[in-house]
């Protein structure tokens, strides 16, 4: 599998890059940081009822909208390790709720390495009771291909988030936790040096 470390990206290019992965024809893994906090919206997103648009419009704040198969509306930060992988299923006929699953094994992984003691419930990764990050597994392309994303907290502006959108799950201060300030001061290289060490073990042998 192809594996590249983008480091700083535009939310727009890293738009674009799990876009173009719903047509991909091989397998890639991408880790990478976005340069700029935005908001990436599910394709049946009601932008209106969750983006605060007039707050992002004015603060340069992007609200894009992406292929995922979901209406859930999210805050992203610079500060946070972001990966997106496509697998074909030519190359591993994984569903997915399998490629789920594994993802979830590597996410637990990861944070093992990195001294976190962490769980995955549905999409979304806690420590304690606190949610640091989500991640996402679907097919596209007539199932021909399974699209794997997600990000973890390595650190979280809470106020911007509550500026720039409503959470209709929870309240966002209350639930939502950065690992900086959970006491986990982890580099961005660290993790993902931890995270593709956790990939090439878990779905190396998917």
């Amino acid at each position: 599998m192809k594996v590249t470390d983008l480091g700083k990206v535009s939310p727009q290019h890293f738009q674009n890059l799990r876009d173009e992965f719903t047509e991909a024809t091989e397998d890639q893994l991408v880790v990478c940081q976005l340069d700029s906090p935005a908001v990436f919206m599910g394709h049946s997103s009601d932008e209106a009822s969750v983006v605060h648009s007039d707050y992002c419009h004015e603060h340069k704040v992007p609200v894009l909208r992406s292929k995922m198969r979901h209406g859930v509306s999210g805050y992203h930060d610079k500060n946070e390790f972001r990966f997106c992988a496509v697998i074909t299923r030519a190359s591993r006929p994984l569903t997915a709720s399998q490629g789920h699953r594994l993802l979830a094994q590597v996410t637990i992984e990861t944070l093992n390495a990195c001294n976190v003691s962490a769980r995955c419930t549905g999409n979304n990764i806690f420590v304690g009771d606190k949610k640091i990050g989500s991640f996402s597994a679907y097919v596209f392309n007539l199932a021909k291909v399974i699209v794997l994303s997600g990000h973890i907290l390595l650190d979280w502006d809470i106020d911007t988030a509550e500026q720039a959108i409503t959470s209709p799950r929870h309240n966002m201060r209350e639930h939502v936790r950065g690992l900086k300030e959970l006491g986990y001061e982890i580099t961005f290289d660290k993790m993902r040096d931890a995270f593709i060490t956790a990939w090439d073990a878990i779905f190396g042998d998917a």
